[in-house]
Order: structure tokens, then sequence, then C-alpha cells
């Protein structure tokens, strides 16, 4: 199960989201499990699967500007920055509750 931690510049964080699909997608669209304004994510901005986080856009992920198609370990965690949204993705914690799809909607 992976943690989802979204903050907005200028902004309190909001509460985690912990999510326990075998893949999630941080965008804009509708089949994103993570949604942001479209103004910051394209439809399906970044992919997880398992262990591994792939860009399907350009995108800031640890202050670096990194290419569409890079990928890596997600290891303890990533922050993906989109826009002015900032997204940490990291292992969730023992015992934590995973989240149902319309929690992460909202």
């Amino acid at each position: 199960m992976l943690r989802f931690e979204i903050s907005e510049t200028d902004r309190d964080a909001l509460p985690p989201i912990d999510i326990a699909d075998d893949v999630v997608v941080i965008g804009s669209g509708a089949a994103a499990r993570v949604r942001l304004p479209a103004e910051a994510a394209r439809e399906a901005h970044v992919r997880i699967e398992g262990q591994v986080w792939t860009l399907l856009a350009e995108s800031k992920v640890g202050g670096l500007v990194r290419a569409a198609g890079d990928s890596g370990a997600l290891g303890h965690g990533i922050a993906v920055e989109l826009g002015k949204y900032r997204v940490r993705v990291s292992p969730a914690p023992a015992g934590a509750q995973a989240m149902s799809p319309q929690r992460t909607e909202s």
C-alpha cells in the first residue's frame, strides 16, 4: 500500500491518502486515482505500478526536471512537483487503512 501526501504552494497539506491498488495514476483525468486540477497535471501524468514510478509527462522529481518516460524505484519515497502541487509518494505505514476511490476524487 502507498501513501500519497499532497500539498499546494502557500496552503496546508491535505490529509494523506493511502491506496492499495496495484497501479495508481496521478493526473487530472477521470481514470486517475489521485486527481489534480487540469492546469497542474495532464490526464495521466505519473503512473506507479508496484514499486516503480514512470513519468508520462515532463515533471520535477526530487527537485530535478525529468523527461516523460523516465522511471525509477519508489524506494523510501519520491516527491513529484506538478505546477503548484507537490505529491509525495511513499510506502504507507504499518496498520494504515486504504481509502475508498470516492475519497481520492474529493
